[in-house]
């Protein structure tokens, strides 16, 4: 699943999620799933494709964050303590995903 919202391919996610709705509710032991990585991905069809599936967006993760609460304008909490993920951080910073590539903000 992962893999194929990393790589934003939305057909792809739509013939799983058809195959197996549950599929949109999956969480890795960190207590995300599918919507949060589409939010970090900055893929809103992909995040709307989720919740049409069934994806519930007032979950939260092991950190007590929402999907939606992991990406933003500017850095996160979840990013700032993801040290393996960033090596420094700076305020001033724009965010960045696991890629390094910068994040948009979406609705």
């Amino acid at each position: 699943m992962w893999s194929i919202i990393s790589s934003g391919n939305v057909e792809e996610l739509k013939n799983l999620l058809e195959s197996n709705q549950e599929l949109a509710n999956v969480r890795s032991g960190d207590g995300r799933g599918p919507l949060w990585w589409a939010y970090e991905y900055q893929h809103p069809e992909m995040v709307q494709v989720l919740l049409a599936a069934g994806a519930n967006p007032a979950e939260r993760d092991a950190d007590g964050k929402r999907a939606s609460e992991v990406n933003g304008v500017g850095p996160t909490e979840f990013m700032k303590n993801r040290q393996d993920t960033y090596d420094s951080y700076d305020e001033e910073s724009p965010a960045k995903n696991y890629h390094g590539e910068e994040l948009e903000d979406f609705e």
